[in-house]
Parts: C-alpha cells; sequence; structure tokens
C-alpha cells in the first residue's frame, strides 16, 4: 500500500468517526429535548440575579430568599406554578427547540448565566434546560450528557414571553439585560 493511499485512508477513517460522533451528538439531543412531551413532572425555576451585573443584590437575595442549586447556579426555591397553558406551551418550545453551535469565545453579557430552568423528569431519566435569554444561550442536561449551545433568535423570544408570565420578581426587580453603564 503506498503511503498517499493510507493517508487518503486514515482521511476517511476519521470523517466517519466525525461523522458518528456528530450524529450521535444531535439524536442525543433531540431525544432529550422530545422526551418532555413525554414528561412525568416538570418544572420552572426562576434564576438569580447576575453575579457580574447585581452583586449586591445577588447577595440580598442569597440571605432572604429560599434557593436551590442546579448545575452549580442559584435558583428561586420551590419552583414556580406556572398555569397548564403555560406549561403545555413551553413544552411544545422545548420539543421543537433548535439548538445551533456556539462560537468560540465568550459573549459580551458576563458569561453564562441562566435566567430560567426548565426541569423534566420521564421515568427516572431527569433533564434540565438553562436558558440565558439575555445572551440567546442554552446548556442543556440529561442522563450522561451536557451541551452548551446557542439559541435561535426566535425561540429565544418565545420563552422570554412565557416566562415573563410566571415569574415572582416584578419587572423593575428584575435583572438589566446589559452591563451598567460606565460612570463618567
Amino acid at each position: 500500500m503506498t503511503r498517499r493511499r493510507l493517508q487518503v485512508m486514515m482521511i476517511l477513517a476519521l470523517a466517519a468517526a466525525a461523522g458518528v460522533w456528530i450524529f450521535h451528538r444531535w439524536r442525543r439531543e433531540a431525544s432529550a429535548l422530545s422526551a418532555v412531551v413525554r414528561a412525568d413532572a416538570f418544572r420552572v425555576y426562576e434564576g438569580l440575579p447576575h453575579p457580574l451585573f447585581e452583586q449586591e443584590l445577588l447577595k440580598s437575595e442569597r440571605r432572604s430568599k429560599k434557593t436551590v442549586e442546579l448545575e452549580g447556579f442559584p435558583f428561586y426555591a420551590p419552583p414556580l406554578a406556572p398555569d397548564d397553558a403555560v406549561v403545555e406551551s413551553l413544552r411544545r418550545r422545548i420539543s421543537g427547540l433548535r439548538l445551533r453551535d456556539r462560537p468560540m469565545g465568550l459573549k459580551k453579557c458576563g458569561g453564562f448565566h441562566p435566567d430560567s430552568a426548565l426541569e423534566w423528569d420521564v421515568g427516572a431519566d431527569q433533564y434540565l434546560l438553562l436558558l440565558c435569554l439575555r445572551c440567546s444561550e442554552a446548556k442543556l442536561y440529561g442522563p450522561g450528557f451536557e451541551v452548551y449551545r446557542d439559541l435561535d433568535a426566535t425561540d429565544a423570544a418565545a420563552f422570554s414571553e412565557l416566562l415573563a408570565a410566571c415569574r415572582r420578581r416584578p419587572p423593575d426587580a428584575r435583572r438589566r439585560t446589559e452591563p451598567p453603564a460606565p460612570s463618567p
């Protein structure tokens, strides 16, 4: 076998392995997202203030409110209690979610900080979708996997609208959508 032929075969083998890995990753994500329609339980959590832009408010909320940690991020406890129509709309939105590969590097929003967490159980399996709506990012967790993706702009806007209807904090107390302006 010539050296050139061996190189071509190695490249083809690597390409095939990469294709299998991408297909498996896509299938696992799609399976996790579609599982929400079969969920035995569905929970919605509201995230605490941003640790970079609202440090004092975050400290105050952690001292005075009951919280729970999900994948290292703080959320208000207990979960929110949206009405059945909102829950059904959230489930439909999740099952048709279009996650996109993230570009390399950090966005200028101060790093991933989830505004909301959507958690569902299917039998013994538990799934968690963390949404950073200010940056249109999502982290999806399921049995044995974790993915970090960008949200489609349409999905981010729809989630924002749906989740606004069931938040505890009044609009003037919610976190900012951008960093504070520098002092003159």
